[in-house]
């Protein structure tokens, strides 16, 4: 029942695939471990980082790009349209 299996599943497997299917649950727990290892260590380096940059000096910004008018974006998706063999009408 731990490994998520439907009883009559786990009746019909044979040794090979309980194994199999043993190992794979193992390897998902063993994954949802690290990342949460993983988690709790940055969080606590964040806490323990005597001065962090300020949030804005991290973020991507492409401040060298204007906003995009809606003729642009028709022009792109017409590109697109044509660039994938479609028709533009």
């Amino acid at each position: 029942m731990e490994l998520g299996l439907e009883p009559d599943l786990y009746w019909r497997s044979t040794p090979r695939m309980l194994a199999a299917m043993t190992a794979a649950a193992q390897r998902r727990r063993e994954i949802d471990h690290n990342d949460l290892v993983w988690l709790a260590w940055n969080i606590a380096a964040l806490q323990r980082t005597r001065r962090l940059p300020p949030l804005s000096t991290l973020m991507i910004r492409r401040a060298d790009r204007r906003p995009q008018t809606w003729r642009d974006q028709m022009d792109i998706a017409r590109m697109l349209t044509l660039a994938n063999g479609g028709t533009v009408h």
